[in-house]
């Protein structure tokens, strides 16, 4: 599990609730600035792939870019997955592969990025919802 500090919480909620039209706009950049840091840290080093690279297709790894979904103003989510077949197998394990838990590390990974960009979201509703 990855939590987060946010200063200002209270002003994100009150804007979406108040203000959606100043305040959706602002969290769906932000969540699409935090699923760009997610891209960004799929990387060989979060994925952890015992086969050594030159034996490896490369597939996985690049499948990150055909999994991202943005967030608009109008549907606020947004994802990020690898999207071959065969990552479900790879992420938990089969009953002859142990499992390789890369999620939670490229999350981690991205955690003091995608922390700066939630207080950046906040900062911005609240000063939105202000004027």
């Amino acid at each position: 599990m990855i939590e987060y500090d946010i200063e200002g919480l209270d002003a994100i909620v009150a804007g979406m609730k108040n203000y959606p039209e100043r305040a959706n706009p602002i969290l769906a950049r932000g969540i699409n600035a935090i699923l760009a840091t997610l891209h960004k840290e799929a990387t060989d080093d979060n994925l952890q792939f015992k086969l050594p690279r030159n034996r490896r297709t490369g597939m996985l790894l690049n499948s990150f870019s055909t999994g991202i979904r943005l967030a608009s103003a109008g549907k606020l989510e947004g994802s990020i997955k690898p999207t071959v077949f065969y990552a479900e197998y790879v992420h938990e394990g089969t009953s002859r592969i142990r499992p390789n838990a890369f999620m939670p590390r490229i999350a981690k990974a991205g955690k003091p990025e995608t922390q700066e960009h939630i207080q950046s979201v906040a900062d911005q509703i609240a000063k939105a919802i202000t004027n």
